[in-house]
């Protein structure tokens, strides 16, 4: 076999490789999300959690629309705005920093939520909302922000608001505010609805909890069950009927 045709095969071959690890990790990323919507989707089924509507890829959540969970009308939840971001290995980690890095022309991962937010305080002024990120990759050890991030619920605690500007996390509030171009009072606002869920479950993690509560609801909750329940969760997308209540 000539060199320059083995040259040519062997580019063949790694760049099949390549194409066929990103349909991997892109459909890793699937089951991951669609088993994630699944759990709000079981809570239909439970009165205590007063879940009315659970809505997949939703039209209407700007960039925060992976899953949609709207309560019941006066009950002490929020709706809850989820962007998942499942990784196939943690050769990274968010960052204060990461958040508001962007390609030319695009816009970072922060401005994504801020513009969400204003998305849906159009909408509705009064309607209480957190947005979620979600990630299964942790955050930076060595980070200020770290210090901002309650254990309690993954809040922004009031810290970043009040320290002083001359201090790091003060100069880091002011850098996200900038890149955003919000007022104080809007700023203070989105602030507040910000929720940090990293170091969430891996992928073997969620399979386990969500199989145990299909056990707890007298549903089949074996790995074959898992699977049909993801693919029902596809085919809703396929189909456009992403918006699942009772």
């Amino acid at each position: 076999m000539a060199q320059p045709f083995r040259e040519a095969l062997s580019a063949v071959v790694k760049g099949h490789q390549a194409v066929a690890n990103q349909v991997a990790a892109r459909l890793s990323g699937d089951d991951y999300q669609h088993l994630f919507a699944w759990q709000f989707v079981l809570e239909l089924l439970m009165p205590q959690k007063k879940v009315r509507r659970v809505t997949i890829e939703d039209a209407l959540a700007g960039s925060v629309d992976d899953v949609t969970v709207q309560h019941e009308v006066g009950s002490d939840f929020p709706d809850w705005f989820y962007q998942i971001k499942y990784h196939v290995d943690y050769r990274s980690e968010y960052s204060s920093q990461a958040l508001i890095d962007h390609k030319p022309g695009e816009a970072s991962l922060l401005e994504k939520f801020w513009r969400t937010w204003k998305l849906l305080r159009g909408q509705d002024a009064k309607r209480d909302i957190e947005l979620r990120l979600v990630s299964n990759w942790t955050w930076d050890a060595t980070d200020k922000l770290k210090s901002c991030i309650d254990g309690h619920d993954n809040s922004i605690k009031d810290e970043f608001l009040t320290a002083s500007p001359r201090s790091n996390i003060g100069k880091l509030r002011k850098l996200w505010q900038s890149a955003l171009g919000a007022s104080d009072d809007e700023f203070q606002s989105f602030i507040k609805c910000l929720r940090f869920r990293l170091g969430y479950d891996c992928a073997q993690e969620l399979e386990q909890r969500i199989s145990e509560r299909m056990e707890n609801l007298g549903l089949k909750s074996n790995l074959s069950a898992l699977l049909i329940a993801a693919g029902i969760v596809r085919k809703w997308i396929k189909k456009g009927n992403r918006a699942i209540a009772l």
